[in-house]
């Protein structure tokens, strides 16, 4: 943030340097405009630019600048002999007359460059606000290592990947500080798997075939598992104040600053280095194309169980009806 409105405050001087010695070089000395103050060089019109953005006496150059001294011309032609043209010793002075258009150029010069200070104080401490925010809401130091204490009972070689059927085991370990859902009575049951199937549905993990076994890998887990947690504990803050949940932004933190440095040395030591046994499943399969799969079997196999109980029923209805008949003859 803070080299971005730098090299902003760089280009607005850059600017402003060039128009100044196009628009303001042939003005004579007069006062505050002098040698060591003055726009006929590019470096000369950079340092005083950021004299004036310190606030410097920029009103009384500007006056003293605006005067006419004794004998000026509007615009002078160019001449070896005069200085500003040739600095060279015994040169002639420069007799330019002064320019009234100095005040909208310096009134404008200090009115942007102001509006760029502002920002380089402000916009950091509006930052380390959300930062500290986010860190407040963000996954902490015990919770990551709670996940990786759980996540070793389903990868105990530590080979940073679980079999993609653990993984629905995993996050009912974690509990529904991470998202899961445990059902209070059998009667909830159904309705907290509904909302838990939904929410898997969610992670789009990449699936890997290690040996053969389609697997997770560690960070992918750990990053959506993440998110998925802040994004709940911030939309039930945000319900809890009455406000309406929103969007929680891409560029968000999901985990406190030093689990992001421990992700990035996981990505460093593991991600770029995966054995060749590793590599990921044909289309790119994701756990949403998993669960995906698994909710059409789920309803297939519904659909073919109450098929089946309708076809019992039927043919129990048919037989009570067979052995009365028989019974109703002889009567």
């Amino acid at each position: 943030e803070l080299a971005n409105i730098g090299a902003v405050l760089l280009l607005f001087l850059f600017i402003f340097a060039l128009m100044g010695q196009q628009v303001f070089a042939k003005v004579a000395f007069n006062g505050a405009h002098n040698e060591h103050a003055n726009f006929r060089t590019f470096h000369h019109s950079v340092f005083l630019l950021l004299r004036f953005a310190t606030g410097e006496n920029w009103n009384g150059f500007m006056h003293d600048f605006v005067e006419d001294v004794e004998g000026c011309v509007d615009d002078p032609e160019y001449d070896e002999a005069v200085c500003g043209f040739n600095d060279g010793p015994g040169c002639v002075p420069l007799n330019g007359c002064g320019r009234d258009s100095i005040f909208p150029f310096l009134l404008v010069f200090n009115v942007v460059v102001s509006f760029v200070f502002i920002n380089i104080f402000i916009g950091p401490m509006l930052d380390a606000f959300a930062t500290s925010d986010e860190t407040k809401d963000a996954v902490s130091r015990s919770e990551f290592e709670r996940f990786a204490h759980l996540w070793s009972k389903y990868d105990p070689e530590c080979k940073y990947f679980i079999d993609v059927r653990h993984f629905k085991l995993l996050l009912r370990d974690l509990g529904p500080g991470w998202g899961m859902e445990r059902p209070k009575s059998e009667a909830a049951a159904n309705g907290a798997d509904k909302r838990n199937l939904k929410l898997m549905f969610m992670y789009e993990l990449p699936i890997y075939e290690l040996d053969g076994v389609r697997s997770h890998h560690f960070k992918d887990v750990i990053l959506s598992v993440s998110e998925t947690a802040v994004r709940m504990r911030l939309r039930a803050k945000a319900m809890r104040q009455g406000n309406r949940p929103t969007t929680l932004p891409k560029e968000a933190s999901f985990a406190h600053p030093e689990i992001k440095d421990r992700l990035k040395r996981l990505k460093t030591l593991h991600m770029n280095s995966m054995p060749s046994s590793i590599t990921p499943t044909e289309r790119s399969e994701t756990s949403a194309d998993e669960i995906a799969a698994l909710f059409v079997q789920r309803r297939f196999r519904t659909f073919l169980e109450a098929k089946r109980e309708r076809m019992a029923q039927a043919h129990a209805e048919v037989e009570v009806v067979e052995l009365r008949l028989p019974a109703s003859g002889e009567s």
